[in-house]
Formats: structure tokens, sequence, C-alpha cells
């Protein structure tokens, strides 16, 4: 009789070992999640651990192997999320602290840079352009006859406009 593996009960390879395969055993050892283990998980996570090594701190290798962890046990996944929640609340709260400190050599910039992101200010001016396209035509007066008959001699022939009672 063949010993099965302790997490799903399939035939264990060798009889000194006690699961079938190591996702068994991460996942089996994942199964029993500890609440010092979640609190390990938070700290880690407010301190900017990746999940990879948030994974090997609960002694998982395997990234599918946290995946499914994650899926199974919810708890995992809200101890992640205040973790990175604090993190996020400690460098808005540093940032802040620059900003208002404005004898620091990054103050100003700090400053704008909780204003953009909290208030939505920006720093960009707004300028309107006018794009239409504007001509200007200036003509001269109208010439007199004599104005006229001096600027153009006589070389062409005159223009008759029929106002002659002539005929």
């Amino acid at each position: 009789m063949t010993a099965s593996c302790l997490r799903c009960g399939e035939p264990r390879p060798a009889k000194n070992s006690t699961y079938c395969s190591t996702e068994c055993q991460e996942l089996y050892q994942a199964a029993r999640v500890t609440d010092e283990d979640l609190e390990a998980v938070e700290r880690a996570a407010s301190s900017g651990f990746s999940e990879l090594s948030i994974a090997r701190l609960l002694g998982i290798r395997s990234k599918t192997t946290f995946i499914k962890l994650k899926r199974s046990d919810q708890r995992v996944v809200d101890a992640i999320e205040r973790g990175r929640s604090k993190l996020g609340d400690a460098l808005v709260n540093a940032q802040i602290r620059r900003a208002l400190d404005l004898k620091h050599p990054q103050g100003f910039l700090a400053a704008a840079q909780v204003l953009n992101v909290m208030f939505g200010w920006r720093e960009s001016r707004s300028v309107e352009v006018d794009q239409r396209v504007k001509v200007e035509l200036v003509l001269p007066a109208a010439l007199t006859e004599e104005q006229y008959s001096a600027a153009f001699p006589a070389s062409r022939p005159a223009l008759d406009f029929g106002d002659d009672d002539a005929e």
C-alpha cells in the first residue's frame, strides 16, 4: 500500500516524502497561514517588498502557488492591501512634511507636487492663441481725372463709358 499526499491524496513518489509534489507541499503550508504570518505579510508590504518576496517569506517559492493562495485566502490579499496602504500614507506624509518645510532644498518642488496630485492644481499657464489670419488692405483714395491722366499717359486709349449726349 502506497502512502498518499497529505494535501491531495495522490500517491507520493517516495516513502520519505509527505507530499506528491513541491506545489502540494507549498499549498498545504500556505493553507495554514497563521495570524503571525499575516502580520509579517502586512509589515513586508508596508516596507515595499515585492509579492515574490512576500511569497518567499511564507515559504512559497512558486509565483503560481502564491497566486493560488491569494485566490483561496482573502486574508492574504487584505494583509497586502493594508501594508501597501500604509506605505502610500507614509510616502504622502513624508512629501507633505517636505512641502511644508520651504527651507528644504526641494520644498517648493514638493509643494507643487502635493498641490498637483492632491488638489488637481497645474503649473502650466493658460495661454489663448487666436489662430485666425488677420489681413488689412489699405487702398489709396480714388484718383481724379487729372491725376489719372498724369499717372497713366495717353498711350492707352481713353475709355468710353457712354456718358456723352452726342449721339
